[in-house]
């Protein structure tokens, strides 16, 4: 005779085991609702991301972020912090569902007040996005991708596409001192949450004009005009420059870095006795002055950049230089 076996039991501490679970999942479900939210921007304005990244210590002032100081002499050594103001801001969108926030900033002190003097270089930070479910969601950031121009002004950038699947931002900055003014370029890969350096600071343009008296005049003559000039002295840097780049963008590989250089300079040859009849230098009365005034007789001719033109190639992670090279490097 066959007994029925009891499972009464064993079922009741199923359904106690199975209440249990729904218990702690919903208790969980509760802490998660209670607790921390992860931050978001409901659109990708830079005003909206920027609130993300950055303080405004003061209603209606500027925006402030704590940043690696610069270093330029070993740019992977331990740094200390330094503050900045939120300068400008810019969007560059990777995708549909990714961009970048790029921030330039002015150093300054812990409310947002300019501290930048002449020779104070501004700082380029770059801050990763993405969106899920219609929000923006910060992803990584890189506080200090470069510290570059004058006057806590870091310059100007835009996204540029390589070629091959990349992109990279290309920086302009500049600044001028004592008359000479100067301009560089520097480019940096975009990559999914960091920015690499691929050329540094590479001169596009060059301005002597206001450096010495006379300089001006030499540079409104045309190419192959000989000028003589009367010089207290040797002959004075005296030269414009300016550049054409382009990357023709491969959709295998990077392109290559072209730029074209146009302009002028002053090449000086010494006087010569045909210049002060026996001597090479001669004198007359100093304007406004009983004391006579010494000078030589220079000539100035005025001729084109060599080399006219150089070119980079992506190599490793980096533009080389391959061909030909950049005028302004002797001038």
């Amino acid at each position: 005779m066959f007994r029925r076996r009891d499972t009464r039991g064993r079922n009741l501490q199923r359904e106690r085991g199975l209440g249990g679970m729904l218990v702690g999942a919903m208790v969980l479900s509760l802490l998660s609702a209670c607790g921390p939210k992860e931050p978001y921007a409901s659109d990708d304005s830079a005003k909206s991301l920027l609130k993300l990244v950055a303080t405004q210590p003061k209603p209606g002032g500027p925006y402030v972020l704590e940043v690696p100081e610069e270093h330029e002499s070993d740019p992977g050594a331990d740094v200390g912090t330094t503050t900045v103001s939120v300068a400008g801001t810019d969007v560059l969108h990777l995708s549909k569902n990714h961009l970048v926030l790029l921030v330039f900033g002015e150093p300054s002190d812990e409310e947002g007040a300019s501290t930048a003097a002449h020779g104070s270089p501004g700082n380029l930070g770059a801050y990763w996005f993405a969106r899920r479910e219609g929000k923006w969601f910060l992803s990584a950031s890189q506080d200090s991708v470069a510290w570059d121009g004058s006057h806590g002004n870091v310059g100007d950038a835009r996204k540029v596409s390589l070629g091959g699947g990349k992109s990279a931002v290309a920086l302009r900055s500049g600044g001028c001192w004592q008359g000479q003014c100067m301009g560089w370029l520097s480019l940096y890969e975009i990559h999914g949450d960091h920015m690499s350096e691929l050329l540094r600071r590479e001169s596009v343009e060059m301005d002597s004009s206001g450096a010495a008296e006379g300089c001006s005049e030499l540079l409104e003559l045309p190419i192959g005009t000989d000028k003589a000039v009367k010089s207290d002295g040797p002959g004075f840097s005296c030269a414009e420059a300016h550049t054409a780049w382009s990357i023709t963008a491969d959709k295998n590989r990077p392109g290559d870095l072209v730029m074209r250089f146009s302009g002028k300079q002053i090449d000086w040859q010494e006087p010569t006795e045909n210049d002060a009849g026996d001597e090479a230098t001669n004198t007359e009365a100093d304007a406004g002055s009983d004391a006579a005034r010494t000078y030589s007789v220079l000539h100035a001719r005025v001729k084109g950049l060599e080399p006219a033109s150089q070119v980079f190639r992506y190599k490793e992670g980096r533009y080389v230089l391959v061909k030909g090279g950049n005028p302004m490097a002797s001038l």
